[in-house]
């Protein structure tokens, strides 16, 4: 059974204790709690990924023109990002998969079908690290069509490279509880408003295949151990 340690982080005791139980679950990961309170900059402190899990407030972060990220499953992007154009050879992948979805098992069409669904005309929105998680508990084959199998197994090798959209202007976008905020290397992110983050950082990695400010929960299981990609 999972290890699970409860702990109330405003009580410095406890907040303390939850350090300890974390770090030793998670050798090399280090824990703390950070508080934003008007206008800050968070980075890395010890030069490696800084993730910041916002759990309570609300606030906003500074996104620079130029700046490139991938939609998550909630609301679309704002109006100032515009997507990459669609690849020509994903967009041959993606009409594979369209068209075969009545070849599927069960539990293979619901993760097809959201990625296909991130298909808008001429581009491709979003990323596809949720579905394919979901496909990777599914047993194989997912398709009885040997085309289709292999159309789904040709997006595990790039499909990190697709889903992208750019910023158009420099402005902050909100960030509320439940959002994350990463720090990579000597980064530097500008932020503003009232909010606690739990601040959880890898020394030994300086790079993520996350963009900042994605809205994506952060999952740790202590009798699985840390997620091996943090």
């Amino acid at each position: 059974m999972a290890e699970i340690h409860v702990a109330r982080l405003d009580d410095e005791r406890e907040r303390a204790e939850a350090k300890a139980v974390f770090e030793r679950g998670c050798p090399g990961l280090l824990l703390e709690v950070v508080g934003v309170e008007g206008e800050a900059v968070l980075r890395a402190e010890q030069g490696g990924m800084r993730v910041f899990w916002v759990y309570r407030g609300e606030g906003e972060v500074f996104l620079p023109k130029g700046y490139r990220t991938q939609e998550g499953d909630g609301s679309p992007l704002p109006a100032e990002y515009r997507p990459d154009p669609l690849d020509p050879a994903l967009g041959a992948t993606l009409d594979r998969l369209h068209a075969g979805i009545e070849s599927l098992i069960p539990a293979a069409v619901d993760p097809v079908r959201a990625i296909v669904g991130r298909r808008r005309r001429d581009a491709f929105v979003g990323d596809m690290a949720g579905d394919f998680w979901k496909l990777e508990q599914t047993p194989r084959p997912w398709s009885s069509d040997a085309a289709v199998e292999q159309a789904i197994a040709s997006l595990f090798g790039c499909y990190r490279q697709h889903g992208y959209s750019t910023k158009q202007v420099d402005s902050f976008e909100p960030i509320l509880a439940g959002d994350q905020i990463i720090a990579c290397g000597g980064e530097e992110v500008r932020v503003r408003g009232r909010f606690q983050c739990l601040a959880i950082e890898n020394p030994a990695r300086t790079t993520s295949h996350v963009s900042t400010a994605r809205r994506l929960r952060l999952l740790l299981d202590t009798a699985g151990g840390c997620n091996p990609h943090f």
